[in-house]
């Protein structure tokens, strides 16, 4: 308690300026009881707002974390997706596509928390933080095959066919890949690694199964015939315009090529070499 001189009786040592208690809770050890708790008590204390009622404990600064962690996700997420559709629209060369993808990582996302309760993963800063990067692995795969689809010919059926076989094998060498590479980290007994194995595993495996599997149903059924809109169209063979006919003078009279025949049996009847002997013989004679 802090005592003070009273206003009214400045000779008087009766006023009391502050004074502070403790409350103890049971049960009180989940960040979820952190939570609650603080709730609890701010709420209390502005029931007596005359009297300036501050709460404080050591973990509340975590507890704000806690309550935050939500709202930031959701905004962080957002904003993540906005960028991916973004460049989705410019490096998809096709509308449709672009927002499948955007469908995709949305339905990534939502799996990956929905599993994460299951493997015993809690929303925590950590764990948020790597959903948040993992964004971008959702986005590579699924953008792999939307391209691929685009960029086919023929009708949809064939065009998820020639995406699969064209991009397939490489998308899954790829996931399968990492997977392998952070399997190590399951060895490692820390809670900030584990709940960073558990989140990059089942996002690289949830976008491979999406990008093997849904997305190519989805370009199917949403943009059957996708095409690249930077593709121009063939250009057509001009036509070749027929001459125009020559005018000819007056008292002329046109003649077409296959009327202009000579006489083959005339020009066999011209001795050439008879000419030859003249001349010969009128040099002799000279």
């Amino acid at each position: 308690m802090v005592w003070g001189k009273n206003r009214s009786d400045p000779s008087a040592y009766n006023h009391l300026y502050a004074f502070r208690f403790q409350v103890g809770l049971r049960n009180y050890k989940t960040p979820t009881d952190h939570t609650n708790s603080c709730k609890l008590m701010r709420r209390i204390a502005t029931n007596f707002r005359e009297f300036n009622v501050t709460t404080f404990h050591e973990y509340y600064p975590f507890a704000d974390q806690y309550n935050e962690l939500k709202p930031a996700l959701f905004r962080n997420c957002l904003l993540a997706v906005v960028c991916m559709l973004g460049v989705s629209l410019v490096m998809i060369p096709h509308y449709g596509a672009a927002f499948a993808i955007v469908a995709a990582i949305i339905s990534i996302d939502i799996g990956v928390l929905g599993y994460m309760t299951f493997w015993g993963v809690r929303l925590e800063s950590v764990s948020m933080i790597t959903i948040i990067m993992s964004i971008g692995f959702s986005v590579d795969l699924s953008a792999h095959i939307a391209y691929a689809y685009v960029k086919a010919k023929g009708d949809s059926t064939k065009k998820a066919i020639e995406a699969l076989e064209t991009l397939g094998w490489p998308v899954f060498l790829g996931a399968g890949s990492t997977l392998v590479g952070i399997m190590v980290l399951a060895t490692v007994d820390a809670t900030i690694v584990q709940i960073f194995f558990k989140t990059i595993f089942l996002v690289i495996f949830s976008s491979m199964a999406h990008g093997l599997v849904f997305l190519p149903i989805l370009l199917t059924i949403v943009v059957p015939h996708a095409h690249d809109r930077n593709e121009h169209e063939e250009e057509k063979p001009k036509e070749v315009e027929a001459p125009k006919e020559l005018k000819l003078p007056e008292g002329k009279k046109r003649e077409d090529f296959e009327c202009a025949s000579i006489d083959s049996k005339a020009l066999s009847e011209v001795d050439i070499g008879d000419d030859n002997s003249k001349e010969e013989e009128n040099e002799d004679r000279v």
